[in-house]
């Protein structure tokens, strides 16, 4: 908190909240969000960091993990962090910073201040009235415990398009190697929709960034676990965020106006272009202005 020193404490859970440096979008797509996901977890690996609770939202990550030292802290999110800048920037043509430069944390010790944030964290989308619980969100991971199509119909036959990626992802997840953009690409033009839905479950499935057991070793049982979060949203009073009352389905909504050519450019838009973009968004949506503004970044 403002005015007292953090102090880390080895035995409770962390609680790590990033931003865009400029409090903008920055997640635009399923892909963005994958290829962040498996970076994430092939770094928590190489670092033995557990990841208990994680959120990923349009312009902020929320991460509750468990690991040795404040050390370790800072280099599993710094590596996992430049990596996806790295990947990012190249595929959005842009340069510099994207995420705040100081990530915020916070030690969770009591039991009571640990549920309040694994309910806290899991609980993002419904706050933001992305979905109306934790189970009806694919980027909380809470639905992937033991269902590989929570949020795809399954199929009895595969194509063999869909078999090779199934062994790509297998293979990159076995090696410990995220999956990137030009293989999501691929997977993209080769799959059909119905398929691609189904290849995106599958890739959360099989990294399975949540340790499902450990964060349910908190409660009685998994499923107590789930009822207890959709009954309270927890709190965070550690680390200083963003509030606002705006739905973040506005987002979605912003994404679903633009043409696929003006979405990818809206780095590489002059402000010029970006106003004109933003009054055909404030007429065409009910976004806000001040979300118009975060989404195009001006």
């Amino acid at each position: 908190m403002k005015g007292r020193k953090k102090k880390f404490n080895a035995a409770g859970v962390q609680h790590i909240y990033q931003r865009a440096f400029d409090w903008g979008v920055i997640f635009y797509d399923e892909k963005d969000r994958l290829v962040l996901t498996t970076l994430i977890i092939t770094k928590a690996r190489k670092y033995d960091v557990k990841v208990l609770s994680a959120a990923i939202m349009y312009t902020h990550i929320h991460l509750s993990v468990k690991c040795e030292s404040k050390i370790i802290m800072s280099k599993f999110v710094n590596d996992y962090t430049s990596a996806f800048v790295r990947t990012y920037n190249y595929r959005k043509h842009r340069q510099g910073v994207l995420f705040h430069h100081h990530f915020g944390w916070a030690s969770k010790v009591s039991m009571k201040s640990i549920r309040n944030n694994l309910s806290y964290v899991a609980n993002n989308h419904v706050e933001k009235k992305i979905c109306s619980s934790v189970l009806s969100t694919r980027w909380n991971f809470l639905a992937y415990r033991d269902n590989e199509n929570p949020f795809s119909t399954q199929s009895s036959v595969e194509s063999s398009e869909m078999k090779r990626y199934k062994n790509l992802v297998r293979k990159r997840c076995r090696e410990n190697q995220p999956i990137n953009y030009e293989q999501l690409d691929n997977m993209d033009c080769r799959l059909s929709p119905a398929e691609m839905e189904r290849m995106i479950d599958y890739i959360i499935f099989t990294y399975r960034i949540i340790e499902y057991d450990i964060i349910a070793g908190f409660y009685n049982s998994f499923e107590e676990m789930i009822i207890a979060f959709d009954s309270t949203t927890g709190s965070e009073y550690e680390i200083v965020e963003e509030y606002v009352t705006e739905s973040d389905v506005e987002y979605a909504n912003l994404i679903s106006c633009l043409w696929d050519e003006e979405l990818n450019r809206v780095y590489q838009m002059s402000d010029e272009e970006k106003m004109d973009l933003a009054k055909r968004m404030y007429s065409s949506t009910r976004a806000s202005k001040r979300q118009i503004r975060k989404f195009l970044h001006l």
